[in-house]
């Protein structure tokens, strides 16, 4: 049983390995990409051959943010030749109102179409409204022999959380990328999905097939702020987030989609695998809905687009309790750790970030 097995997997040790980087980066931007990956991932047996007539299936979903991150991974995945990327975004969506949009209903029927070996999901943002402001290690005094009280929010997500990753692994081990929210403009929201996003990391240490992804880290500056700009791994600086101060612009959806594909290549060998001219298919799946500008204006001719829809909203992200917006159609897609143990691998982002200015904006839905 994987509950079974995650419960067990929790009492375990786990080991850090940290890249350090050159000096001259750290004056610069001491922040860290920071990975929880488990070790056996990477260190256990030797996964299937994958060829062009059988490549790994490979399912990407979330909230809008996947509407970014859906494109990017899939059509660097698509790209080896040995990967079949399908991808689905899903704007204001979250784990705390399954009302809105059911993820868990939705994945267990996309993972029994689909049958993937591998997930890429990202989710959280929308679930902000939730958070109370107490932070997770909890501000009430420690009496001994009695564990901290937590905040009732944490607890009761915490749940949502462990039944999502449960589903995404199923009884077949599948092995679960899971990123976390990227920073946020809005400081509001920013502490409630950096809260979430700890707490994600804590539930996927329960699974030996959950590598969790820092998104905040990837797009952080060097003090840990909201940044515009950040420096790719050619040493570019590029506009990573659009200008809402929520979502990624196409180039930051490339950006993270190549920082999930590393992990993925450190498991399966995409690259030592790969077939020069051969793309695959990314396929984005019916009902998908986006953000405008959050992905290219074209998707390409390895792509197929099955009706996703463009969505705008106003005052706030919205899906969850507590959050507020409005949803309006502005376009449709017409084309077609050593044994048992998990790492904590902190890699060096390249330095150079800036931070934007702190002007509010109106930030609409995820």
């Amino acid at each position: 049983m994987i509950a079974a097995s995650a419960a067990a997997y929790a009492e375990r040790g786990r080991i850090s390995f940290l890249s350090q980087a050159p000096a001259s980066e750290k004056i610069i931007d001491e922040q860290e990409h920071v990975v929880d990956r488990p070790v056996e991932l990477t260190k256990g047996p030797k996964r299937r051959p994958l060829t062009t007539s059988q490549p790994l299936r490979l399912w990407i979903g979330g909230d809008s943010l996947a509407g970014s991150l859906g494109p990017g991974l899939g059509r660097l995945a698509a790209d080896t030749g040995v990967v079949a990327p399908v991808y689905e975004s899903r704007v204001s969506s979250g784990l705390a109102n399954p009302g809105f949009f059911n993820w868990p209903k939705r994945a267990t029927s996309e993972l029994a179409r689909l049958k993937p070996e591998a997930v890429a999901f990202i989710i959280g943002t929308n679930d902000y409204p939730i958070v109370t402001g107490k932070q997770l290690s909890g501000d009430s005094p420690v009496v001994e022999g009695q564990l901290p009280v937590r905040p009732k929010w944490s607890i009761e997500y915490e749940k949502k959380t462990e039944e999502m990753m449960q589903i995404l692994v199923g009884s077949q081990n599948r092995t679960v990328f899971w990123v976390s929210p990227p920073v946020m403009k809005d400081s509001k929201i920013n502490n409630g999905v950096r809260q979430i996003g700890e707490l994600q990391r804590n539930v996927a240490r329960r699974f030996p097939t959950v590598v969790w992804i820092d998104g905040y880290s990837l797009f952080d500056d060097a003090s840990g702020a909201y940044a515009t700009r950040i420096i790719d791994a050619n040493g570019d600086s590029i506009l990573a987030r659009a200008g809402d101060g929520v979502h990624l612009s196409p180039a930051g959806g490339d950006y993270l989609g190549g920082a999930v594909f590393d992990e993925i290549d450190l498991i399966w060998h995409l690259r030592d695998q790969a077939v020069s001219g051969r793309p695959q298919r990314v396929v984005e799946t019916k009902g998908s809905t986006y953000i405008p500008g959050t992905r290219p204006s074209t998707l390409g001719p390895a792509t197929r687009s099955t009706g996703a829809t463009g969505a705008t909203g106003t005052s706030g992200v919205s899906g969850v309790t507590g959050g507020t917006g409005t949803t309006g159609t502005t376009g449709s897609s017409t084309t077609t750790s050593s044994t048992t143990s998990t790492s904590t691998t902190t890699t060096t982002r390249p330095p150079g970030s800036t931070t934007t200015s702190t002007t509010r904006t109106t930030i609409p839905i995820l």
